[in-house]
């Protein structure tokens, strides 16, 4: 066995040894640096385009560091939020505040406010303030009008058919 492993390493120093001299005796045969300099120029054009891909690589770069370290950081964001949202809504005593604060409480109702889009009831309320509407209304109805007629509301409900509530 240490016959062997004394055979592979006479190996290796040879290999080494006479990849050494080749390169030696390569190296003779090319012309010096100074040489290959003062033979081949580039022209300021070319010098000008090499500089402009340099530095287009350098920015590129760069734009790939940011991305990685805006993606971590929304990550981040991310998680907090999330752990953030999930304490909250688990603890009784931070959940009703949060609910409170979307939520408005009269003597007959509730009301929950959430703003955005065409079936908002908020701007109803403030034309009618105790006035019931529906809980439910298929999505495809719209509002048309709201008309008082003696102590009630008449509130319609119309969709794209024609289709009146």
């Amino acid at each position: 066995m240490k016959r062997h492993k004394s055979k592979n390493k006479i190996f290796d120093e040879l290999l080494r040894h006479a990849t050494a001299r080749q390169l030696e005796k390569l190296s003779d045969g090319a012309p010096a640096e100074k040489d290959v300099a003062a033979k081949y120029t580039f022209s300021r054009e070319f010098e000008e385009k090499m500089q402009r891909l340099f530095a287009q690589q350098r920015r590129y770069e760069q734009n790939a560091r940011l991305r990685k370290t805006a993606l971590k950081i929304a990550v981040v964001i991310l998680v907090c939020f999330t752990l953030s949202t999930i304490t909250v809504m688990s603890v009784d005593a931070w959940r009703v505040h949060v609910l409170n604060f979307l939520s408005e409480v009269g003597e007959k109702s509730t009301t929950i406010r959430i703003n955005g889009g065409e079936t908002d009831y908020g701007r109803f309320i403030e034309e009618a303030q105790e006035m019931y509407l529906p809980a439910y209304i298929p999505e495809e109805y719209l509002n048309e009008s709201i008309e008082k007629v003696g102590n009630y509301y008449l509130v319609t409900y119309i969709n794209d058919a024609g289709n009146i509530l």
